[in-house]
């Protein structure tokens, strides 16, 4: 069916009516039969000389397939040496094939090549042809079992009567079971013998277990050890096949799918393409053997299962006749047996093709026993002396090249089936690795397929975890809810760099598009308004400090005294808080005052004690000039005189005003630029070879212009003497705005002094900010 399937021929069963009565007795055969039968009146008997085969006869088996074969023969068909009942047709350019058994036959061939091939039959004998299978959703019945077309391929499932007969026999009271086998089918059974019809009936259910077993690998372990027992059966071997009755139950049908042959597909892969001239098909024996599984005779079970192409065409599972003394052992006669049945498969299939094709046939053994895999490997028995002799010949057909031996992980070798008893989900997991199908055409087992894969690929990198970072499994297990946590995180995959393959210029010039629309957006819905908040805000701040200035202190030792008119709306506890907050402020003024005095007197002194010192003249005229005290106030009234007179000619005010409209005609240029660039993509490739430095060149100018400004205004030049002497005196930054003021007349904010003197000291010139 493969075959059908992968040329495309046409699928239907011929059923030979009376096929016996059509062929000629090889020899006279003479019987005699009671005249009463033919004459009620008659007596005696009457003598018959047989012309055809009647059904029954010993010889009719043999004499009808040599009849039917002349018949194939003289239409150009010729059969199988080492299967006799297949047949191909002798041009290698007509690829009609069949299938004979008994006087049923599966035909497959074009529609021409059957039309005239059953054209050649009905001339001999009476053949009824079924409609063939060739559109989604046909079907047909060949040997008591079912095929239906589906779009993967062709599903084969068993016949239902043998199961609903099982049922009727053991009636209402059947327990569904999860699996067919469970740990009670290995332990030896000691039980009573069963007698009479009971033993009876033991035996006509395992039989039709037997029938269905061929097509259902859930049911052969099980099958198996059951029929091991049909000798003598036990009430603990009735108990077992209620067990087996109750799993067929749950599940009375279930089908295997099998598709058309790709180019070296094998299981697992799903090959190169479609299978051309000069192609590949891979056939595999993958094998699976217990080591004394069973407890009562300690011999080992075979499980055999055998693919055409990645698609399961046959499984068994067998008693091996030796008691195997390693593992190893037990796994290599698995693999001779797997062997022998996958060198037979591939002659099959050799013949079908014929002689003249192109197409390779190869054999694969899989196993997942490395010892099994040494064996085959090596030439002779090595250390395995009593291993007998006839099992050696895979060690030559190994390096003659007629099969080759591999492997396969033992978590997904679906020859487990017939090994060993199975939980349910491990039992669907396999099965639906095999090709499994309910009927409904679905997968069987594919959910317990998918736990299976993520917990075995969480174990991966548990193990991972614990080799590269050096831990224990158990410190890995506390880390694996976050790791969890992490994974649920919308569009983690994001975090890659699976963008970056993805960049050219195209994806940069729309990028960037992207990125200026944005841009715009923001400056024109909050730029422009923050601009402009925080201009107003810095113009009302300077008015504000302008007015205050009118009763700022004017002299260290006094305080100038202003009356003005009381809120009359200031309720008592305002009032208390206000008297004091000026009290404080008094005090701390006063605090300031004796501090200043105390570092006046011991400048005093230092004064007296390094006059000496040639180096400190000018620190001594510092001090000297703190004694002075009417002379250096008036030189600091000449000072705010001077402040006074630039703020109100709007030195300052041209400042800030300037800082203003130089942002403002920023945002302004930005925005014409941003829409150009939305209209013309290619101004963003003119922005990167230097077409556009309007921004860089007018925000330059504007601090240039800041920085001759206070450089002219000696405002910069009030700031190193200032830094120098809150160094001398070691006083906090509280009294360094103080020292600016008494000293330089300087009126500035703390932040914009510091920045001043900092870049001062650091780079040795004059900066802006």
């Amino acid at each position: 069916m493969t075959l059908a399937l992968t040329f495309g021929l046409e699928l239907v069963t011929i059923d030979v009516k009376d096929a016996y009565l059509n062929v000629p007795q090889p020899e006279p055969v003479v019987i005699e039969v009671e005249a009463a039968l033919l004459d009620s009146s008659a007596t005696g008997v009457v003598t018959y000389v047989l012309e055809r085969l009647l059904p029954g006869q010993r010889v009719g088996a043999s004499a009808w397939y040599g009849f039917a074969k002349q018949i194939l023969n003289d239409n150009g068909l010729v059969n199988f040496a080492k299967e006799p009942t297949v047949f191909r047709h002798e041009d290698p350019q007509n690829p009609t094939a069949l299938l004979l058994h008994a006087d049923d036959g599966l035909l497959a061939a074009t529609k021409k090549g059957r039309e005239k091939l059953v054209g050649e039959m009905r001339k001999v004998v009476n053949v009824q042809v079924s409609e063939p299978m060739r559109e989604i959703g046909d079907e047909l019945e060949f040997l008591k079992r079912k095929y239906v077309r589906v779009p993967e391929g062709i599903i084969m499932y068993s016949s239902n009567r043998y199961a609903e007969s099982l049922f009727e026999v053991f009636g209402k009271d059947i327990k569904e079971k999860d699996a067919p086998a469970d740990k009670e089918f290995l332990e030896p059974d000691t039980s009573e013998e069963l007698k009479g019809e009971k033993q009876k009936a033991y035996r006509e259910a395992v039989g039709r277990l037997l029938y269905l077993s061929h097509s259902r690998p859930d049911l052969q372990f099980a099958v198996c050890v059951l029929s091991s027992r049909m000798a003598s059966p036990t009430s603990t071997s009735w108990r077992l096949l209620r067990k087996v009755i109750g799993y067929l139950y749950r599940v009375p049908s279930l089908g295997v799918l099998m598709k058309p042959i790709a180019d070296r597909a094998c299981f697992g892969y799903v090959g190169k393409g479609p299978l051309h001239s000069g192609g590949t098909i891979v056939v595999e024996s993958i094998t699976d053997a217990d080591w004394a599984g069973c407890r009562r005779t300690r011999k080992s079970r075979t499980s055999i299962q055998l693919y055409a192409g990645g698609s399961l065409i046959g499984s068994m599972v067998r008693s091996q006749k030796s008691v195997a003394f390693s593992s190893g052992e037990s796994e290599f006669i698995a693999l001779v047996g797997g062997a022998a049945e996958g060198l037979y498969v591939v002659e099959v299939f050799k013949f079908l093709l014929g002689p003249a094709s192109s197409v390779a046939v190869e054999l694969h053994c899989r196993t997942d026993s490395a010892a099994c895999r040494g064996i085959t490997q090596r030439l002779g028995c090595g250390r395995l002396r009593h291993i007998d002799c006839g099992l050696l010949w895979t060690q030559a057909a190994v390096k003659a090249g007629r099969l080759k031996v591999g492997t396969i992980s033992g978590q997904d070798n679906p020859a487990d089936l017939g090994t060993k008893p199975l939980a349910g989900p491990r039992m669907r997991e396999l099965l639906h690795v095999l090709g499994a199908r309910t009927e409904d055409h679905e997968e069987y087992g594919a959910e317990d397929h998918r736990i299976a894969s993520e917990k075995r690929a969480l174990s991966k990198v548990v193990k991972t975890l614990r080799l590269e970072a050096g831990g224990t499994t158990r410190s890995v297990k506390t880390m694996l809810p976050l790791m969890v946590l992490l994974c649920q995180i919308c569009g983690a995959e994001s975090l890659g760099l699976t963008a970056l393959a993805m960049v050219n210029n195209e994806a940069l010039t729309r990028m960037a598009a992207a990125l200026g629309v944005g841009m715009l957006f923001a400056l024109v819905f909050l730029g422009i308004p923050w601009t402009m908040f925080r201009g107003l805000c810095w113009m009302f701040a300077w008015i504000k400090r302008t007015a205050c200035e009118k009763g700022v202190q004017t002299e260290v030792g006094g305080f100038s005294t202003k009356s003005t008119q009381s809120n009359l709306g200031m309720s008592k506890s305002e009032k208390l808080f206000q008297d004091e907050y000026v009290d404080r402020c008094t005090e701390l003024r006063s605090e300031l005052y004796n501090k200043c005095r105390e570092n006046e007197a011991m400048e005093q002194a230092l004064r007296f004690g390094l006059k000496e010192d040639a180096e400190n003249l000018d620190v001594c005229g510092a001090v000297r000039s703190h004694v002075d005290h009417a002379a250096e106030n008036a030189e600091i009234e000449e000072q705010r005189e001077l402040v006074r007179q630039q703020r109100a000619t709007g030195h300052v005010a041209m400042s800030r005003l300037s800082w203003i409209v130089a942002v403002f005609w920023i945002c302004i240029d930005a925005f014409f630029f941003m829409l150009d660039m939305i209209l013309d993509v290619n101004t963003i490739k003119a922005l990167l070879n230097g077409e556009h430095f309007l921004f860089a060149g007018f925000l330059v100018a504007i601090v240039l212009r800041s920085f001759l400004q206070r450089l002219l205004s000696g405002e910069l030049l009030a700031l190193p003497s200032a830094v120098f002497q809150s160094c001398r005196r070691g006083i906090r930054h509280e009294a360094f705005l103080e020292i600016l003021r008494e000293e330089r007349g300087f009126e500035a904010p703390a932040s914009l002094a510091l920045t001043y003197s900092l870049v001062w000291c650091v780079t040795d010139a004059p900066t802006s900010t």
